[in-house]
């Protein structure tokens, strides 16, 4: 395990960009599946009416116990001397060692697009447009999603208790426990949310641009914290995968009851 986290860390930026890439890539391919399975963004939708999806909640709860399973599975890996830890900290040190500095001020940039600052103040624009565009359905669960992640993220750190990297923060400041990443899991409901009311609510060509740019940005926040050395690559994959789980749940949730809504009525 510590070697395969060293000759990751040789190559880091590559590495990035492809997971970067890899994200986006898997993202446009699957809202190029929405196109063809949806085509455009219904009409209901802008009267305010439920948009029914067949196996939409179905598979959403699939994804989210997917995503809860290996985030259980990283949890168990957690310890002093446990394999992951070592992996974790052999990959740090690597990164630490061969990441240029002048790519660290962008990285700076980077992990402030999951800010929880900022976060509320995207939180509170996509809601007033929501309101305006009268998608109480999409509102109610934009605002679950972003606030029940704002109780359960600092729950799991407590519960989880993991000391941040021993290198000094570089370019930005981080304080209280490591594992999951907040910024992680706050990319991963906002902008993974915000995917999804873009798939809603907007036409075919919005809907493919969102899918490209929106789970790149996801994967490239997340990544920024492991190069400004204030989380383990541990963390961050379990901050995406608390984040994408919770995600899921309320898009399962919202799906399940769009389908009952349509059938009552």
């Amino acid at each position: 395990m510590q070697t395969v986290g060293e000759l990751w860390g040789l190559h880091p930026l590559p590495g990035y960009l492809l997971l970067v890439l890899a994200a986006s890539l898997v993202g446009g391919w699957l809202g190029w599946l929405n196109c063809l399975n949806w085509g455009r963004a219904p009409a209901a939708a802008a009267a305010a009416q439920p948009t029914v999806r067949p196996w939409g909640a179905l598979l959403a709860f699939t994804a989210a116990l997917l995503a809860a399973s290996l985030f259980a599975l990283i949890a168990l890996q957690l310890g002093p001397h446990a394999g992951l830890s070592v992996a974790d900290q052999a990959l740090t040190d690597a990164i630490h060692a061969h990441t240029p500095a002048a790519a660290l001020p962008w990285f700076a940039r980077l992990t402030h697009l999951a800010d929880p600052a900022w976060l509320v103040l995207l939180t509170a624009g996509i809601a007033a447009w929501l309101w305006q565009r009268q998608r109480r359905d999409l509102l109610l669960v934009w605002l679950v999603a972003t606030g029940g992640n704002a109780i359960l993220n600092p729950l799991l750190k407590g519960l989880f208790a993991r000391a941040r990297p021993i290198f000094d923060p570089l370019l930005t400041q981080a304080s209280g426990f490591s594992f999951p990443s907040g910024h992680s899991s706050g990319a991963a409901v906002c902008y993974g949310m915000l995917w999804y009311i873009a798939l809603c609510t907007l036409g075919r060509r919005r809907r493919l641009v969102a899918s490209f740019v929106l789970p790149a940005l996801i994967v490239a926040v997340a990544g920024s914290r492991v190069f400004l050395s204030v989380h383990f690559a541990s963390d961050v994959w379990a901050g995406l995968l608390s984040g994408s789980a919770w995600t899921a749940l309320c898009i399962g949730v919202f799906e399940w009851r769009q389908r009952a809504t349509a059938e009552r009525r």
